[in-house]
């Protein structure tokens, strides 16, 4: 496991360095289509480590990272209707076009934390849009699917106080 996971990060870190100087339109293509391949080679060495209940802990933190705009798995998962998929689309392609300029700042800049907290408001306004479309049932699944909440104030106060 050890092996293959170093093995991993190198791949990402090949990945970065293939992207340095590369048009900003080029590098997302780019950048992409190996961030989709190390996700699977990532998934299955975690598949073959985790236990399942680490494994269901894992998935309730990506969803927590993802929020309902992640990975489509979670909408067949709410039993997310045709109906609210298409409002669900319009609000993230509404998102999408507000931040896009603010990540094409970002690439221009090379300065991502100028943008990092506009987007970041940007996200947990449409994840509060795309909850009020959810049923009262499926609002009170995603919390369950959510699991219990990580209080990450421990780790930045430890942090801080270095």
């Amino acid at each position: 496991m050890e092996h293959r996971l170093r093995h991993l990060i190198l791949d990402i870190m090949q990945s970065f360095q293939k992207i340095e100087g590369v048009k900003p339109e080029e590098r997302k293509k780019e950048f992409g289509a190996d961030r989709q391949r190390a996700q699977e080679k990532l998934t299955a060495v975690l598949k073959e480590t985790l236990d399942e209940a680490q494994r269901k802990r894992l998935r309730e933190l990506v969803l927590r990272r993802e929020w309902l705009f992640g990975d489509g798995e979670s909408w067949r998962d709410l039993k997310v209707t045709a109906e609210q998929r298409k409002r669900f689309m319009a609000e993230i392609q509404q998102m999408q076009k507000k931040i896009a300029p603010l990540m094409e700042d970002a690439w221009k800049s090379g300065n991502p934390d100028e943008i990092r907290p506009k987007v970041l408001k940007l996200r947990e306004d449409l994840q509060a849009k795309l909850e009020t479309l959810l049923t009262d049932d499926q609002r009170k699944q995603w919390k369950e699917m959510l699991g219990k909440t990580v209080d990450l104030s421990l780790v930045f106060d430890d942090v801080s106080s270095r």
